[in-house]
C-alpha cells in the first residue's frame, strides 16, 4: 500500500518537516529487507539515480511555506503568492482554493500513476486557521469527488486558551466538511499534546517544534508496516461505522527513559496518560463515562505479545471490538513500542468547548461579515453546527 500524504499550511509544513525527519532516522536503522521495502513504498517513490522522494504535496497560499531542514527533496509543492488566508475559512475555503486545486489535481494524479499499488490519501492540517482549514476542507472534497481512494485526515485541534480569535468558527466549518468525506479522522489536540511534552517528557517550554515531532512519531507508529494488515486499512476498519470517525493516538515509550521492558509496563504508561482525560472533564464541567467504539493496540518489538499481557486492557476496554497487531521490528530503535488508537468518546470535551465557543460568537453575530463577506452566511453556519452537533450526540450517547 502506498499513502499519499498531503500537507496544508504553515502547520502542514512544520508537522512534514518533522514526519520525514523522523521517518528517514527510522528507515536508516532498517536493513535493506522486506521492512524496508514496504516502508519505501508506502511513503516514497524511487527516481532511475536512486534517490527517495516522498510521494507528498505541501499545499499554501504563501510562497515562503517549505520546510527547513527536511531530509529529503519535496518537489511538489503548491503554493500561490497571494497573502494567505487572513485566518479566515472562508476565505481559504471559498477563493484560495480555487487557485490551488487544478494544479493539486495535476501532482496527485501523477503520483497515482507513479504507484502500482493500492493507494490512500492522508491529509495533514490544522482546523483553526485560513489556509488549513479552508483549502484543506476544499480539497478535501475534490479528493472525495474524483477518486475512489479512501481518505484519512489528521487535523490539529488548536490551543483551548486561543490562537486566533476566530478559531472555533473555522474549526466547526472545516470539521463539519471533513466529516463527510473522511474515511477516519485522527484528531491531535494541541493541549493534550502539550500536556504530554510538559508531563512525560519533562519538556519545561514546550515549543511547537516538540508538539510536532509528538505528532510525527504517534503518525509513524501507527501507519509503518505490519505484518497482518495495511495501516491504512487498521484506521479505516476502526471508524467502519460512518457516524463514528474520530480517532486518537496514544504512544509508550515516550522516551528510552520510560520502562519498555514488557508490553504491561507500557500499557501502564499509557493508563497513566488518561489523567489528562480526567482533568479535561473537571475544567470542562463535563460528566460523561468513558465508551468506545473499537480499538487497535499496534505492538512493535522483538516479542510477541501474549494474551496475558493485554487480558486487563481486555477486560476494563469500553470498545466493543479490540484488535492487537504485532511487528517484529523494531522503531526508532525501540525495544519496544505500543501505540494505542482509539475510537471513543473521549474526544468529545474538546469538540464540546469548541462548538459552545463558536455559539457564543454567532448568537451575537461577532465576525460574521468576515464570513459573510465570501459567501458563508447564516445559513452555512447553522448547518455546520448541526453537523457538529449531531457528531457529539452520536458520541456522547454510546
Amino acid at each position: 500500500m502506498s499513502i499519499i500524504t498531503l500537507f496544508y499550511g504553515q502547520c502542514g509544513s512544520q508537522i512534514s518537516e518533522a514526519f520525514y525527519n523522523n521517518l528517514h532516522t527510522e528507515i536508516c536503522d532498517s536493513k535493506k529487507d522486506d521492512y524496508y521495502s514496504q516502508s519505501v513504498d508506502s511513503w516514497f517513490h524511487v527516481t532511475k539515480s536512486n534517490k527517495l522522494v516522498p510521494r507528498s504535496l505541501l499545499i499554501d497560499t504563501e510562497r515562503k511555506t517549505k520546510p527547513r531542514n527536511v531530509r529529503y527533496q519535496l518537489k511538489n509543492v503548491v503554493s500561490k503568492s497571494c497573502g494567505g488566508s487572513a485566518n479566515n475559512w472562508a476565505f481559504g475555503y471559498c477563493e484560495q482554493s480555487k487557485l490551488l486545486t487544478g494544479e493539486v489535481e495535476e501532482q496527485v494524479r501523477k503520483e497515482l500513476e507513479r504507484s502500482n499499488q493500492q493507494v490512500r490519501f492522508l491529509n495533514i492540517f490544522s482546523l483553526s486557521g485560513g489556509t488549513g482549514a479552508g483549502v484543506g476542507s476544499a480539497i478535501n472534497e475534490f479528493l472525495k469527488n474524483e477518486f475512489p481512494n479512501k481518505i484519512i485526515n489528521g487535523v490539529v485541534l488548536p490551543y483551548s486558551s486561543g490562537e486566533l480569535v476566530t478559531q472555533s468558527y473555522n474549526t466547526l466549518l472545516a470539521l463539519s466538511k471533513v466529516y463527510s468525506t473522511s474515511d477516519a479522522i485522527i484528531l491531535f489536540e494541541n493541549d493534550r499534546l502539550h500536556h504530554t511534552c510538559t508531563n512525560s517528557l519533562n519538556i519545561k517550554d514546550v515549543t511547537f517544534d516538540d508538539i510536532n515531532n509528538l505528532i510525527a512519531r504517534q503518525l509513524l507508529t501507527v501507519l509503518q508496516p505490519l505484518k497482518d494488515v495495511q495501516t491504512g486499512d487498521l484506521l479505516c476498519n476502526l471508524c467502519d461505522d460512518p457516524l463514528f470517525k474520530l480517532l486518537q493516538i496514544k504512544l509508550a515509550p515516550l522516551s528510552k527513559l520510560e520502562n519498555a521492558s514488557n508490553w504491561r509496563s507500557l500499557l501502564t504508561s499509557i493508563s497513566r496518560q488518561s489523567r489528562y482525560d480526567f482533568q479535561q472533564k473537571t475544567q470542562a464541567n463535563v460528566t460523561l463515562k468513558l465508551k468506545g467504539v473499537s480499538s487497535a493496540l499496534v505492538c512493535r518489538g522483538l516479542y510477541s505479545p501474549v494474551e496475558t499481557d493485554f487480558k486487563p486492557f481486555k477486560d476494563s476496554s469500553v470498545a466493543k471490538t479490540v484488535h492487537i497487531y504485532h511487528q517484529r521490528r523494531k522503531i526508532f530503535n525501540l525495544d519496544n513500542c505500543l501505540s494505542v488508537v482509539s475510537n471513543s468518546n473521549n474526544a468529545f470535551v474538546s469538540l464540546y468547548t469548541i462548538l459552545q465557543d463558536a455559539w457564543n460568537l454567532y448568537k451575537y453575530g461577532a465576525y460574521m461579515h468576515h464570513y459573510k463577506k465570501f459567501g458563508v452566511d447564516e445559513a452555512h453556519f447553522k448547518s455546520s453546527f448541526e453537523i457538529v452537533e449531531n457528531v457529539l450526540q452520536n458520541y456522547k450517547h454510546l
